[in-house]
């Protein structure tokens, strides 16, 4: 048996092993609608379903386990109540689902039947996760008028850095970029890259990649962590949540592993400045101070235009100065075999 197919008969193991577990979880809520922790065991079991099969691309899987999985976040967040009748359907896709693993396993098209009922099912789940509870409608009270900018406008900062062998396990980066697309809006995606070796000691197979993140949505820590789930042991990730202080975004930069990295793209990869306010900032040093005029640096110009705050570019230069000093020694050394 090949590599690929030893792989895909561990997921299929483990696939049911966390059928189990989805069922144990919906039966502990019939005896405990309100128990938080068997909801969250559901949705987890569903979700990691979910994505393995993507890895694996068995489409009719994956896209009913969505389904499914929608229906739960619904219940994680209180936007439906948990009931018989909604526990009774969440064990027959339990049920759909063994049977979608089994003919996956046997390497078969799904029969007419299977089709029929994978249909029949997944049509109530839309109908379910196109429902809302009705808007509760309170007194005006009087104060200030209410902040124009909506819970779906927040914005999280994600700060991820991958591991070499992410890969190696068979993971793939870009699947978090999409299931992040999907549970909001990705505003800003910037490649951190300073890890990637010389060519000469470049490994083909290992992962150098790491991103920061602009992530907008009504979304809870949680929420976001789940994205990662696969590859949570593989990363090194930072979340920031909106409105997060200066301070935060200080101990980002200091915590952040690119020594090398310029001021410019650091206070960009941090979110304190977009990419535009930078080119402006470039152009407004490039007009003020032509070059070799010994004029006011990017942090400088930064502080006096009020782009981002002192303690931020300080940050950013301390960790700048750092890098340059260890460019400095090595320079100094001569490399032998």
């Amino acid at each position: 048996m090949s590599d690929v197919g030893e792989i895909l008969q561990t997921f299929f193991a483990e696939a049911r092993e966390l059928l189990v577990r989805m069922e144990e979880g919906l039966l502990q809520l019939e005896d405990d609608p309100a128990d938080t922790d068997a909801i969250h065991a559901v949705f987890r079991a569903a979700h990691t379903i979910k994505g393995s099969a993507g890895l694996f691309d068995l489409k009719d899987i994956v896209a009913f386990t969505h389904k499914a999985e929608s229906l739960l976040v619904k219940l994680r967040d209180g936007a439906m109540p948990v009931d018989e009748m909604l526990i009774a359907l969440l064990l027959r896709c339990c049920d759909h689902l063994g049977a979608l693993l089994d003919c996956a396993t046997a390497g078969d098209a799904l029969d007419p039947a299977l089709r029929e009922q994978d249909q029949e099912l997944g049509e109530l789940l839309d109908s379910l996760n196109r429902a809302s509870l009705p808007a509760v409608v309170e007194a005006p009270v009087e104060g200030p008028e209410p902040d124009e900018c909506s819970e779906a406008d927040a914005i999280w900062h994600i700060s991820v850095r991958y591991f070499p062998d992410v890969f190696r396990k068979g993971m793939s980066p870009s699947a978090v970029l999409r299931e992040l697309s999907r549970i909001g809006e990705l505003r800003h995606v910037h490649i951190v890259a300073d890890a990637i070796p010389e060519a000469a000691r470049m490994d083909p197979e290992s992962c150098y990649l790491g991103f920061e993140i602009r992530l907008a949505g009504a979304l809870d820590k949680n929420r976001i962590e789940d994205a990662f789930e696969f590859v949570r042991e593989d990363c090194e990730l930072r979340i920031l949540p909106p409105g997060s202080q200066i301070a935060d975004f200080v101990r980002l930069i200091e915590t952040l592993p690119e020594d090398n990295a310029r001021l410019g793209e650091l206070l960009v990869a941090c979110g304190a400045v977009t990419r535009r306010e930078l080119a402006a900032l470039l152009d407004m040093q490039g007009s003020a101070h032509p070059p070799g005029s010994g004029g006011s640096k990017v942090g400088e110009l930064a502080i006096e235009t009020r782009a981002v705050h002192p303690q931020v570019v300080e940050a950013a230069l301390k960790k700048q100065g750092e890098a340059r000093k260890r460019q400095a020694q090595e320079a100094q050394l001569l490399r032998v075999q």
